[in-house]
């Protein structure tokens, strides 16, 4: 078996399906990983991840740049540079970059979404 290698800069940034106004990477996906998807995702200078759930997937995030906020059941948790957060299924989160500058999201969802 051969691993899957790639050089992120060269994998061109593309629209979110769903949400528009975000720019995603997709790292790895069902094709590549069975078991989970990974996605580096940007969320410019005062975007938005809208609320959204989960159904059977846990969404385990870090974030490697920028400043917001996470929002989860109503709750608020800052989330900037270094911080790294799981989201349980069913759960109702989103994210707002309060930051002067882009924020820049590690994301793995298990099992796959993609």
């Amino acid at each position: 078996m051969k691993p899957n290698l790639l050089r992120v800069d060269d994998v061109a940034w593309e629209p979110h399906p769903r949400f528009k106004t975000l720019q995603i990477k997709v790292l790895e996906a069902k094709a590549t990983n069975p078991q989970a998807s990974v996605l580096l995702v940007r969320v410019d200078v005062g975007g938005v991840i809208p609320e959204h759930t989960h159904t059977i997937e846990i969404e385990t995030a870090y974030v490697l740049e920028g400043q917001g906020t996470l929002t989860v059941d109503g709750e608020n948790y800052p989330f900037e540079a270094g911080i790294h957060a799981s989201i349980p299924i069913g759960a109702l989160h989103s994210v707002h970059n309060i930051g002067p500058a882009p924020m820049l999201i590690y994301a793995i969802h298990t099992p796959p979404i993609r």
